[in-house]
């Protein structure tokens, strides 16, 4: 496998070829990247398929304008990440216990994908949409949720005082969640 991959498709039986270069325009089924070590690889446009990357390093690792649906992307530290253009969305994934503690988010989307415990301290997540997640124990501190649309997610639970929330947008049944540390009962 060559340095540079354009408009490639690969698939489990060109695991073992995949090498560390640069991805552009690629597509990746089922492949397994579990505890695996993709420091400084680059994909730009690229999508990601039933592919599982659950624990893997991403040192300098380049994600621009990725895409990933029905993935397995457990614990992975995002923030170790080059921050270049750095651009996904997740659909219909597993992202529990990942972080992305000071990663730009801006006009990402997440639908439909499970983020319990997700690190989400001083993330820029403004203009994204998070939709139909699961959110349960996911940290907010410090985010940018401007502009934010989260209306349709669930066990969404943070404190406005310490979090940018103009413009963000909430459902009536997450109220709870940001008003529980005032000791109030919502009947």
């Amino acid at each position: 496998m060559a340095d540079y991959s354009f408009e490639e498709n690969f698939t489990p039986e060109h695991h073992d070829n995949l090498i560390k270069g640069e991805y552009e325009a690629c597509q990746f089924h089922q492949i397994d990247w579990s505890e695996s070590d993709l420091k400084e690889y680059k994909f730009i446009d690229c999508s990601f398929e039933e592919c599982n990357l659950s624990n893997t390093l991403l040192q300098k690792t380049s994600f621009q304008d990725c895409k990933f649906n029905k993935c397995k992307l457990l614990g992975i530290r995002f923030e170790d990440c080059n921050p270049f253009n750095f651009s996904i969305h997740i659909h219909n994934s597993n992202l529990d216990h990942s972080s992305f503690y000071q990663v730009k988010l801006s006009n990402s989307q997440f639908f439909n994908t499970s983020m319990q415990g997700v690190e989400l301290t001083e993330a820029d997540l403004s203009n994204s949409k998070i939709s139909e997640c699961n959110l349960l124990d996911a940290q907010f501190e410090n985010t940018n949720l401007q502009n934010c649309d989260l209306s349709r997610s669930r066990d969404l639970e943070l404190d406005p005082e310490i979090n940018q929330l103009k413009g963000a947008i909430f459902s009536e049944d997450q109220l709870i969640g940001l008003l529980r540390k005032y000791g109030i009962r919502i009947q």
